[in-house]
């Protein structure tokens, strides 16, 4: 699981949760449960992982292992916006915070302070955020010290208390600059509060250019947070229609994470910046509003193809994921990894132009099988609005195409297939199998190996099986 093989590891704790009984000697049965919820989690499962953390708990070796396992669910329930629940998760572990571990309780307060920044409960959120950091420190582990001090910052942003909260934020950005689209979006909204639009804009940039180089599995809130940005931006360089619609995408999102409070704030942003904009350069207005139109033009399409089935989200960011991990593996530039990604987001935009029965079952007859092996010609149709470079677009045609020459839509064979278009057909079938089938790993190894030679080009399939091993 740490390599980020999730649907390889799930498979293995299954066979020890089915072979391995609670009693067993040696045997640490919560923590196969334990392990298996926190895949779940990551892989945005969080019904399941809830389970997995409930059943844990009643195998829990020590009160260090209850208490994380506790944790973990009310986690899980902050994913699915049930704020009040996770809350109480955790206000029934405050008694026993004295017999907590250094490491158990800073992970604990650091779950209660994320909490209690999206109740609007700032000046508490950063003492129990202070106090998270000693715990942690105390215990020797910084792995969460970038996402306390953003949080640090979001709750003094709350509070009005910009120089504090621009301290924090930059430390944040500092401590993890990897990953860091969240913080440089807040950053930005910060410095439009204080007036410096062209600061603003600045941080705006750089928060877009994370998606434009991996557009991988960014959370909601991370694009809420940039949608919200981007549409005060908007309606300061005199684009109100633009705003609107950015305003209205961070409201759905915020919706959907139960961030009530940051929903009600958008409408009287948006008011607030028509009334009283700030002057600005006509270059800097017009190629911030040309890259917020690209932004959004992305997030419609990627918006559009969660419409073809109810599983089509989690096809994509599982085959995205792989290909961002097989691209690794076998040692790809950053551009040719870039590109994967970018395919992998976009290849199906297609089936958005066709009748939602021939996308679910186009071997309903050959009229509606012809439609849909046309969808890569159509994906690329609609993706010359994105922008794409031509190597994302050579991608997407060919990835249907079959080693034998029988695949679609130009019957290309074995070398005359894009080398990437290769790659992606595999990781491609890999996600397929995983998401729109729900095959375990194994079976869908398997079914990629039996069609090597006349689907999959033979090295590229034997390469990803030795990922995995």
């Amino acid at each position: 699981s740490s390599r980020g093989l999730f649907q390889k590891a799930i498979e293995i704790l299954r066979r020890l949760e089915s072979t391995k009984g609670p009693n067993d000697e040696g045997t640490d049965y919560g923590e196969i449960l334990n392990e298996k919820g926190k895949l779940f989690f990551a892989l945005s499962e969080y019904r399941e992982a809830i389970d997995c953390f409930a059943r844990a708990s009643n195998y829990a070796k020590n009160h260090d292992a209850w208490i994380k396992y506790h944790v973990n669910a009310a986690a899980a329930y902050r994913q699915l916006a049930e704020i009040d629940t996770a809350f109480r998760y955790l206000n029934l572990l405050q008694a026993d915070i004295a017999a907590m571990s250094p490491h158990i309780k800073g992970h604990y307060l650091l779950n209660l302070s994320a909490i209690q920044g999206m109740m609007g409960l700032y000046q508490q959120g950063i003492a129990t955020i202070d106090e998270s950091l000693h715990c942690l420190s105390e215990a020797g582990v910084h792995t969460y010290d970038a996402v306390l001090y953003n949080n640090r910052g979001l709750a003094y942003l709350g509070i009005g208390d910009y120089n504090q909260a621009e301290s924090c934020l930059c430390m944040a950005l500092e401590l993890d600059p990897t990953r860091a689209m969240h913080t440089l979006s807040e950053l930005g909204r910060l410095h439009l509060l204080r007036g410096d639009l062209a600061q603003s804009v600045h941080y705006a940039q750089r928060a877009l250019s994370r998606v434009w180089e991996s557009l991988v599995n960014f959370e909601k809130e991370e694009i809420a947070s940039l949608c919200r940005l981007l549409a005060q931006i908007s309606v300061q360089v005199e684009d109100q229609e633009l705003g609107l619609q950015l305003a209205e995408k961070a409201q759905v999102y915020y919706g959907q994470l139960g961030l009530w409070q940051e929903w009600g704030a958008i409408d009287e942003e948006i008011s607030h910046g028509s009334a009283r904009r700030v002057p600005i350069q006509r270059e800097l207005g017009h190629s911030a509003s040309q890259e917020i139109r690209r932004f959004l033009r992305w997030l419609d399409a990627m918006n559009s193809q969660e419409l073809i089935h109810s599983q089509i989200s989690k096809l994509l960011d599982i085959r995205v994921h792989y290909v961002k991990l097989f691209a690794q593996f076998l040692g790809l530039h950053e551009a040719e990894e870039t590109n994967l990604i970018l395919a992998s987001r976009f290849a199906d935009y297609g089936l958005t132009a066709l009748e939602h029965d021939v996308v679910i079952d186009p071997s309903r007859s050959p009229q509606a099988t012809d439609h849909y092996r046309m969808h890569p010609m159509l994906s690329l149709q609609l993706m010359q609005t994105l922008d794409m470079s031509t190597s994302v677009m050579d991608i997407v045609i060919d990835h249907h195409e079959w080693y034998d020459g029988t695949g679609y839509p130009m019957g290309k064979s074995s070398m005359d297939i894009h080398p990437l278009a290769r790659v992606f057909a595999v990781v491609d079938q890999y996600a397929t199998g995983i998401a729109m089938e729900e095959k375990p790993h194994s079976v869908v190894i398997a079914d990629i190996v039996s069609h090597e030679m006349t689907r999959f080009d033979p090295e590229v399939t034997h390469a990803f099986v030795r990922m995995f091993e």
